[in-house]
This record gives C-alpha cells, structure tokens and sequence, in this order.
C-alpha cells in the first residue's frame, strides 16, 4: 500500500509539472507563436518540403525577437540562464534565416534547424524547470 501511495504521488506531481509547463506556453504569447510557426515549418522541412520554412524564416526571426529577454510575464519564473538561452534562440533563428537567405542547401537548413529545436527546448525546458544544456541531433535531408 505504501508503495501505491508513493507511485500516485509521484504520478500525481509528474502531471500536475506537464499541466504548469503547457499553461505557461499557452499564456506566454510570443512563446506560443514561436512555437506554433516552428512547429510547422519544421515538420515540413523534415519532410523535405522546405518551402514553408523559407517563406516564414523572416517572421521567424521576429517571433524570436519579440520573446523579451529582460521583461517576463508575471507567471513566468526568472531562473538562471533564461535570458541567455532566449539570446542563443535568437540568434540561432536568425543563423537559420541567414542559411535561407544566402540559398544554404537543405542539408545546412537542416542542421540549423536542429539547432533552433535544441534551443527552443533548452527554453522550454528552463522555463519549466528542468534545464538542459542538450540540443536536438540534426535532422536528415530527404533525397
């Protein structure tokens, strides 16, 4: 029985941190349109079809960029190395933008990107309190 009572607790707390960490992205609004717009381009560029990717890398950069590194909404904890992990964010999807614009292979897009998912997730992960120093491993080109 004692055994049961731990494993619900345990359950319980898992839950109760996946529910947090999905209310504060749906809150945080710039995080939000981060997320939704690299979540679609992302799966199509994996998909090898790189152009929703490239028609949104712009908009991209300034989703990015509206994600303020010295002003956080209220419900959103200050922890260590959030505003630096924002910075390497911004400056990994503006790398990504900067692959695209020059007419980068989709090999170089991809790895990129990759990146861009790693930062995002040691984002993500800080905000929620599980801070992470590692990134995505590259994802491969469609022949």
């Amino acid at each position: 029985m004692k055994y049961f009572k731990s494993l619900l607790v345990i359950v319980a707390l898992f839950a109760l941190n996946t529910i947090s960490a999905q209310s504060i992205t749906d809150k945080w609004t710039q995080v939000r349109n981060y997320q939704d717009l690299l979540t679609k381009t992302s799966r199509d560029a994996q998909n090898g079809n790189f152009n929703p990717l490239k028609a949104n890398s712009e908009t991209l950069v300034q989703y990015a960029e509206a994600i303020d590194t010295n002003k956080f909404p209220e419900y959103v904890t200050r922890t260590s190395g959030l505003s630096e992990k924002i910075q390497a964010l911004q400056n990994e999807t503006k790398t990504l933008n900067d692959i695209i614009n020059s007419k980068g292979t989709n090999d170089a897009i991809l790895k990129s990107l990759a990146k861009v998912e790693g930062s995002f997730k040691n984002v993500l992960n800080t905000v929620n309190g599980t801070a992470t120093s590692k990134t995505a491993a590259p994802a491969k080109a469609k022949k």
